[in-house]
């Protein structure tokens, strides 16, 4: 399996055989402390804390996750989307968020992509 990096002027696509993901130009600081919170992410067996989750829809504004409810259905949103539906929810005594996190395939390709081992 290869790992291939691109560095075109906008940002830095990282690929595999089987996907990719485009990562914007941004500081190497503010990269690492990025790199830092997937990790967490998948070491959390893909769980999302809020500051994880404002952090993630700053660089993958449209990556989908999943909220789970105490009652209602588990939903699958846009991870820039997920504060505003929590609070909707939560704010009219609909339901309560129980947690928040990305499929285990979203979670196999972040692992594979960054060469990340089980």
């Amino acid at each position: 399996m290869e790992l291939r990096i691109i560095s075109p002027p906008l940002g830095f696509f990282y690929f595999s055989p089987r996907g990719g993901f485009f990562l914007a130009m941004i500081p190497a600081a503010c990269y690492s402390v990025f790199m830092k919170s997937l990790k967490d992410i998948l070491s959390q067996f893909g769980y999302i804390t809020s500051p994880q989750a404002e952090e993630l829809a700053e660089h993958f504004p449209c990556m989908k996750v999943v909220i789970q409810w105490g009652g209602l259905p588990r939903e699958r949103v846009m991870v820039s989307e997920v504060a505003k539906r929590i609070k909707h929810v939560e704010d009219n005594d609909i339901d309560y968020c129980r947690s928040v996190f990305i499929t285990a395939e979203q979670s196999r390709k972040l692992k594979e992509v960054f060469a990340i081992a089980d």
